[in-house]
């Protein structure tokens, strides 16, 4: 269709409180799916208004026109809430998990700054019409820094033409002190913990499963068995001789015949898997600082000074075949004096950031030097 379309913005812009675009076809519309490839729209004075067209097609006879901004702005945070504030623009305040959208225009371009609620912090302002990753430090209206936060521009869909995607702010480790303090959360958030747990033996077997629809049927093979009978080993215990017979039994006749006069009440091992001096050992510390605080510089205060260590160790693994009368009963032994499983993990700073540093993965496996 060749009819002109023209858009009316309602707005406290201006003697009469609305804006009219320049007229357009629904021909002029790209058809896309939005983001960049949508088609700006002008005001009727030639300046661009901020909003943006695309076509989407319903089928071969219908099509949809979608109006959105050009920026939407994304709260990637889980609890707080963020105010977006914009030079000579109105303020929005953002839930976790939502978007809301920019007032832009020529006159208006797109500079934000933002300010967390919770805890007084607020950002510089920063231009956000270029696709990137920047991350801006957080400070409190006296100048400290308390922070920072992952910005990101990137390309837009449905809702808009490009979106700024907002993280997790990560504070530094005092401000996250003084927030806990603040606000009451748990009693354990900045204790020095240690939690471990010790088993002289931890015994893990696996028992046959061997559901019975009659008693005269066969049941399920063991894995053992199996795996004897397909590798044509039938001097295994159980594939002895039939009475009165040369004939060899079967892997299933040789689990029937293991069964007792109630195979209904039995489940006999399989095999099992033993570990000896087992411990998990896990704490939390926080490093003292190494200079006065009016010393510390402003990467030294953000930084946080929780560490973390997990330890795991197995001094002896030892896995047995338990089918009676088995001719190997001892199928894997470490018999060595050091550890058969030693892992240490050291991280640094809190647990629960978007992204942990690991300072330290040790894993000695079958280490005789260990």
């Amino acid at each position: 269709s060749n009819d002109q379309i023209q858009l009316i913005h309602l707005t406290m812009e201006g003697e009469h409180g609305v804006r009219k675009s320049q007229p357009f076809a629904i021909e002029d519309v790209s058809i896309s799916d939005g983001g960049v490839n949508s088609t700006p729209v002008l005001w009727e004075d030639g300046q661009t208004s901020g909003f943006f067209l695309f076509q989407k097609l319903i089928n071969s006879y219908q099509s949809e026109i979608h109006v959105v901004p050009e920026f939407v702005v994304y709260n990637g945070s889980k609890k707080y809430f963020i105010r977006v504030r914009q030079p000579k623009g109105v303020d929005v305040v953002i839930e976790p998990g939502s978007i809301a959208p920019l007032r832009t225009s020529s006159q208006q371009p797109a500079i934000i700054s933002l300010e967390w609620i919770e805890f007084d912090g607020m950002t510089s302002p920063l231009k956000v019409d270029q696709l990137g990753l920047r991350v801006p430090i957080v400070r409190r209206t006296d100048g400290t820094a308390i922070g920072s936060v992952a910005m990101q521009t990137v390309v837009g869909g449905l809702d808009s033409r490009l979106v700024v995607k907002l993280g997790e702010i990560r504070l530094g480790s005092e401000a996250r002190r003084q927030l806990t303090i603040d606000s009451g959360t748990t009693m354990l958030d900045d204790d020095f913990l240690r939690v471990r747990i010790q088993w002289s033996e931890l015994r893990v077997t696996l028992n046959e499963g061997r559901p019975v629809v009659g008693k005269r049927k066969a049941y399920l093979e063991s894995a053992l068995d199996r795996i004897a009978s397909d590798q044509g080993v039938h001097n295994r215990t159980g594939f002895e001789a039939k009475a009165g017979s040369n004939k060899e039994q079967t892997w299933v006749e040789a689990r029937t015949a293991r069964g007792d006069s109630n195979p209904d009440e039995r489940r006999d091992a399989v095999c099992s898997l033993i570990m000896k001096q087992f411990t998990i050992d896990w704490q939390r510390v926080f490093k003292e600082d190494a200079k006065p605080g009016a010393n510390r510089s402003e990467r030294e205060r953000l930084q946080s000074l929780e560490r973390s260590q997990l330890s795991i160790i197995i001094h002896n693994i030892r896995i047995t075949d338990d089918t009676p009368g088995s001719r190997i009963p001892l199928v894997l032994d470490s018999t060595t004096s050091s550890n058969f499983f030693d892992l240490c993990i050291r991280c640094k700073g809190p647990l629960d950031s978007e992204l942990v540093k690991v300072d330290l993965f040790d894993l000695n496996l079958a280490n005789t030097n260990g």
